[in-house]
């Protein structure tokens, strides 16, 4: 699995065994602990690119309800590493309900975000899914739905956020996803003509940092001195 140095940003090839250790990078000498979803970020994600242009026309002309369900959809798409990851039935079928909808968009895009971050990590790219604005959009379509009992308020901080916030949401993270999408797809095809090469590739990254100690083993958890 492939993860980006927090601190200079390298790509770095590791296995599931590193899962939880301290990881010294090559590239800088700094160490950090290797995430403990590598466990079970073998899985490859299926997301796919979206024209951001397509996406905001079909935004405004089903007043967001298409914009929903691509989002939800998304979960569908990415590895589950969580219990509580929602699947993308699960995802759009609640944010559907009637006031379970108001409660439910909060927890449903943070953790798209957040699943979408990981893989970029994993990818070696910036963290750049926006959870705050996440947080913003959910809070202001709940505060607008709620508010439309008075003659004014509600439609117009609804429409504001349907018509401003939301796009603005929708189009940066379409926009992550298909920077993703294009750096996977461009490096399939390097990867697959040095494959005969991997053995020594990973040899090169074969190390890592244990500890204070200094103590250091392969990869494939073998002692090595």
């Amino acid at each position: 699995m492939r993860i980006g140095c927090p601190t200079c940003k390298s790509t770095i090839d590791l296995d599931a065994n590193c899962a939880g250790q301290l990881i010294r990078c090559r590239a800088c000498g700094r160490s950090f602990v290797a995430p403990s979803e590598l466990t079970v970020t073998g899985q490859r994600h299926t997301l796919s690119q979206f024209s951001i242009v397509g996406l905001l026309l079909l935004h405004f002309l089903t007043m967001g309800v298409y914009s929903v369900i691509h989002l939800g959809l998304m979960h569908d798409r990415l590895p589950k590493i969580r219990k509580s990851d929602p699947s993308g039935f699960v995802s759009v079928a609640l944010s559907m309900v009637p006031f379970v909808n108001l409660v439910w968009l909060f927890f449903s895009l943070r953790r798209l975000c957040v699943r979408l971050n990981e893989q970029r990590r994993f990818a070696g790219l910036p963290e750049d899914v926006p959870q705050t604005l996440a947080v913003v959009v959910a809070t202001l379509l709940t505060c607008g739905t709620v508010a439309t009992i008075l003659p004014i308020t509600g439609w117009v901080v609804l429409g504001a956020t349907l018509s401003v916030l939301a796009p603005v949401f929708l189009a940066t993270v379409q926009a992550s996803v298909n920077e993703l999408v294009a750096l996977e797809d461009s490096s399939q095809p390097e990867t697959a003509s040095h494959g005969a090469n991997e053995p020594a590739a990973s040899a090169g990254l074969s190390n890592r940092d244990l500890g204070e100690a200094g103590e250091r083993r392969d990869l494939a958890g073998t002692t090595g001195s």
